[in-house]
């Protein structure tokens, strides 16, 4: 009887945190695409780490947890020396390693077969509402076609690729209806991830795809060269036809890579902290233009910029050669498992490959749902023979993280839905009532950079110039775009702060070339200011500039530039 229930258990908390973190959606949040996931995450695995008890003798710990625990409290203790903590972002990192701890303590309970099905449902799901959001049945999001639960084609197309080989392994059975029920939703994955328009994600499935194949076919071995030469000019023309389908997407990611490169090479050991790349980017694309100004293709394609669309080239920036030797680390484990594992292990290998193929040209890393099912089969992985058990002051220990991760993610639950509700009272015109609720917010949300450019936006309509400024200069820190240094200029100007004030509107124009509000707005100060000449050279510009997406807003910009230079 009590095997049964930790069976039960178990299952309930794979469904629980896998389903949970993908399809929850919190009505009251600023960010509901992101954040709601993390939370669900952390109330889920907190209340399995207080329960480890229950588990008695089948709680274990593997390598690959035991080493994720390690680089994550080293990550935690030199983010904290740097004074970049983000109390936030290490509740989301123990419950992601409490995930993979629970899965290495799940043999004898989660067989791989019944977790491949598990995974293969939720991908069918995924894949209805994708085909409902295409044909108009289901609401869209953001104005995309198709995006499933997600906010982006990005992270739609990365959850079909990690998911995928457990499609395979059903289209694969011996069993009639499983291998039916594997093919219908491996055609609804490839179908819905074309149709999503993710050349990441299509080249994801060919390669999940063909290693499958490969794995269940010995003969490819044995294929003559003249095929191996025709699959490499296919793959080639593959490539060659995915770049040029949306070539200036492609030459836009190679701008991104450019610049994440100098980034690497001024921080090449440690980088530059954790978070830093979306607090730096945006001033080294800056510096690239400034420093090129000839480039007007590549000015065209320039936009705000959070991620580097290469997780690697991510761990470069933040972590430097260190982060890289970390993640070679694992890539040697990973291979070494993959040599020594049987085939009712490969799907969880191929689902870390697809991911991988995903982290290569986009962000799969930046999505709860897609971390917290790779945390699961990472953790299905490291149930091999070399583990150790959870006893006496080991389960002592996972239950204190998991009543101080509950706790602290039921706080921060409460925080969030405030600050929602405070956001949603100044926007209907209430300010008055709504800036105590952000004075109470500070202290514990000053770690959401979204929060402070939205605090900050408040203190700007309210003329509460100099406070918005402090605390735009803190947002900084952690995001810098065009928008940001826009808002902080418009501060200095009323503040009458020129000097300041003609920087960031520099910056903001340097950052994004094609835009026109940057340059428009430093016109007009100029013009206040009594410096005609700068004005008019602002708008010659303002009148030559190419219109890379025309408007009313773009054309009155241009029609009052006009009117400076004949003045």
């Amino acid at each position: 009887m009590a095997n049964k229930i930790k069976r039960i258990g178990f299952w309930l908390f794979v469904w629980a945190v896998l389903a949970g973190t993908l399809f929850y959606t919190e009505g009251k949040s600023n960010d509901p695409f992101f954040t709601p996931g993390m939370l669900w995450c952390g109330m889920a695995s907190g209340i399995w780490g207080m329960l480890c008890l229950l588990w008695g003798k089948r709680g274990r710990c593997g390598v690959l947890t035991m080493a994720a625990m390690g680089c994550f409290a080293v990550a935690g203790v030199w983010t904290g020396v740097q004074g970049e903590m983000s109390w936030q972002g290490m509740g989301f990192g123990m419950a992601l390693c409490l995930v993979m701890l629970a899965m290495n303590s799940s043999a004898g309970s989660v067989s791989y077969e019944g977790f491949g099905w598990c995974v293969t449902v939720l991908v069918a799901v995924e894949a209805v509402i994708g085909a409902g959001q295409w044909t108009g049945w289901l609401p869209r999001h953001l104005g995309h076609a198709l995006t499933g639960s997600f906010d982006n084609p990005a992270g739609y197309a990365a959850y079909m690729a990690t998911g995928f080989p457990f499609v395979m392994r059903a289209l694969f059975t011996r069993e009639g209806w499983k291998r039916v029920a594997g093919g219908c939703v491996a055609a609804a994955v490839v179908a819905t991830v074309v149709l999503s328009g993710s050349r990441t994600g299509i080249a994801a499935l060919l390669v999940v795809g063909m290693a499958e194949i490969a794995g269940r076919w010995e003969g490819w071995r044995r294929l003559p060269r003249w095929v191996w030469g025709a699959g490499v000019v296919v793959a080639v023309g593959v490539s060659v036809a995915l770049y040029l389908w949306k070539k200036d997407s492609a030459d836009g990611r190679l701008l991104i890579w450019r610049c994440s490169a100098a980034m690497i090479a001024d921080a090449p050991v440690a980088g530059h902290g954790a978070g830093s790349f979306g607090a730096k980017y945006m001033d080294y694309q800056a510096d690239f233009f400034r420093g090129h100004p000839g480039e007007e293709r590549t000015a065209w394609l320039a936009d705000n910029v959070k991620h580097p669309f290469n997780e690697v080239l991510k761990i470069g920036v933040e972590w430097g050669v260190v982060g890289w030797a970390a993640l070679a680390a694992f890539a040697v484990w990973l291979w070494r498992a993959w040599r020594r594992s049987g085939r009712e292990k490969r799907p969880l290998f191929l689902s870390v490959a697809g991911c991988g193929v995903c982290g290569l040209f986009s962000y799969p890393l930046s999505y709860p749902g897609v971390l917290v099912l790779l945390a699961a089969t990472l953790g299905m992985l490291g149930r091999e023979k070399r583990r150790w058990r959870l006893t006496g002051w080991g389960r002592g220990c996972v239950m204190a993280i998991g009543l101080a991760l509950t706790v602290f993610t039921g706080h921060w639950w409460r925080q969030e839905r405030a600050w929602h509700e405070a956001s949603q009272t100044a926007l209907a015109g209430e300010t008055a009532k709504a800036f105590p609720e952000y004075g109470r917010l500070y202290p514990f949300m000053r770690e959401n950079p979204l929060f402070l450019y939205n605090y900050g936006a408040e203190l700007n309509h309210v003329k509460q110039w100099e406070r918005s400024a402090e605390v735009l200069e803190e947002c900084l820190r952690r995001l810098n775009d065009t928008d940001v240094q826009l808002l902080l200029a418009d501060n200095y100007f009323h503040l009458q702060d020129w000097e300041r004030a003609e920087r960031h509107y520099r910056q903001a124009a340097w950052m994004c070339p094609n835009r026109f509000l940057p340059l428009y707005q430093l016109m007009n100060m100029y013009r206040q200011t009594g410096r005609k000449e700068k004005a008019q050279v602002l708008a010659k510009e303002i009148v030559e500039k190419p219109v890379k997406v025309p408007s009313p807003t773009v054309r009155k910009i241009q029609e009052e530039a006009q009117m400076v230079l004949g003045m």
